[in-house]
């Protein structure tokens, strides 16, 4: 999760300009909440609802403790970024990911399972691919057309290293804007940064809610209701299924 030493300084300074200065009844979820600074400073700004996440247990409980040393109303849960699920859970209007993906095995899981619990801003703080030896992105034939490839970097971790504390990829922001409007996000803004080698990404939904744009949000329940158990070679058959559409709840129910 987030590296300790990131929290305060340029970082804020960065995330706190993509957040709205008045969070007055919006929820908000913090993934890799770390000891709970950003959550203490969405809470300051007037979120109704504040959740954050980490997986490792001892953050939790520091998160825990300075929350309510400082009485403040915030809800902290042991979870992963792959535990996110928007029908459980409801949606929330912000989402921050800060010093999270680059722990990310499974990054476009990790992405996608972001973009669905978002419904209207994510805000994005990682390390990136050192800018110094980014290669160029380029076009790159393939079975008649012209895909644009982006570099993505894969960290190799040292054998006596504890995966809880593993690196896994290090992207450009070529590669992490495109994984992002792949995954179904329709505005990315990448912001300056005073520390080359981090980023900060703003990303935004135009629709909160699911519509046939994005594949992560097609999802229903298949039941059979009646049909043959057997059937000859070639024989047509019928069958009568019940086909259950996935909803996602509303803020209010998330809550």
């Amino acid at each position: 999760m987030a590296n300790p030493s990131t929290i305060r300084g340029p970082t804020w300074e960065n995330v706190k300009a993509c957040v709205p200065s008045d969070l007055t009844g919006q929820t908000v979820l913090d993934v890799g909440c770390n000891a709970g600074f950003y959550s203490i400073e969405m809470k300051r700004r007037g979120a109704g609802r504040v959740l954050g996440l980490d997986a490792q247990r001892d953050l939790i409980r520091q998160a825990e403790f300075v929350r309510d040393v400082l009485n403040l109303d915030i809800e902290y849960e042991r979870k992963s970024v792959y535990d996110l699920d928007p029908f459980a859970m409801g949606q929330f209007d912000v989402t921050l990911a800060l010093g999270l993906i680059y722990h990310c095995k499974h990054l476009v899981l990790a992405l996608e399972k972001l973009f669905l619990i978002t419904r209207r801003l994510l805000v994005l703080e990682t390390a990136i691919y050192p800018p110094e030896k980014t290669p160029e992105s380029f076009e790159y034939e393939e079975g008649g057309e012209r895909p644009t490839l982006h570099p993505l970097a894969y960290v190799e971790n040292r054998p006596e290293a504890k995966e809880a504390v593993y690196n896994w990829f290090l992207p450009s922001t070529a590669a992490l804007s495109a994984l992002l409007k792949n995954v179904g996000f329709d505005e990315i803004r990448v912001l300056p940064t005073a520390n080359s080698d981090r980023a900060v990404i703003a990303c935004r939904k135009h629709q909160p809610f699911p519509d046939s744009h994005s594949i992560s949000y097609l999802g229903s329940k298949l039941s059979t209701i009646d049909g043959p158990s057997h059937s000859k070679p070639i024989e047509e058959l019928r069958f009568k299924v019940r086909a259950q559409k996935h909803r996602l709840r509303t803020l209010a129910e998330g809550q």
